[in-house]
């Protein structure tokens, strides 16, 4: 939806319309390691009936704009900061867009975690990044002040 906005306003406005990504966290007081989104939808939502509410909604927005969402069940949430800090490195590598798109597709469409650093050192292969990098990012701590300054900025703006 938002590529098609953006494409909208510039024909309206007849002005080129630039689209970043800042880093935000849902759960950054989560473990790395995930919890079953299920359950947490449960707690979250009032019940098994209201997860499966909340996620049938999602699910039916996505096929609105052509997605195949992955089933609820299965499925991981929590504390992503391993993620946000291989995109910080891929924009630095000017494939930050590329990346985030390919760990939408794995997260959201493919239902695969995005703590498990094989699946975001896939994420980055297929972003044009070299795997070798990805992986060396994700054994260390580099990038954590660049996701930091990212997250910060998603607090200015108010999301």
């Amino acid at each position: 939806k938002l590529k098609k906005a953006a494409l909208a306003a510039e024909k309206e406005l007849g002005a080129e319309i630039a689209v970043s990504h800042t880093s935000f966290m849902l759960r950054p007081d989560y473990p790395k390691e995930g919890v079953d989104k299920f359950e947490f939808f449960k707690q979250k939502f009032g019940g098994e009936d209201g997860a499966q509410k909340v996620f049938a909604n999602i699910i039916g927005a996505a096929r609105e704009e052509g997605l195949n969402y992955a089933p609820l069940r299965g499925l991981k949430t929590g504390n992503t900061a391993d993620a946000h800090r291989l995109l910080a490195w891929g924009r630095s590598q000017g494939r930050g867009s590329e990346l985030i798109m390919e760990m939408y597709k794995a997260y959201n469409i493919e239902g695969q975690w995005l703590g498990e650093h094989d699946v975001l050192t896939a994420c980055a292969s297929r972003a044009g990044l070299d795997a070798a990098a990805a992986k060396a990012i994700l054994a260390g701590s580099e990038c954590t002040e660049e996701m930091k300054n990212s997250l910060a900025r998603a607090q200015e703006l108010g999301v």
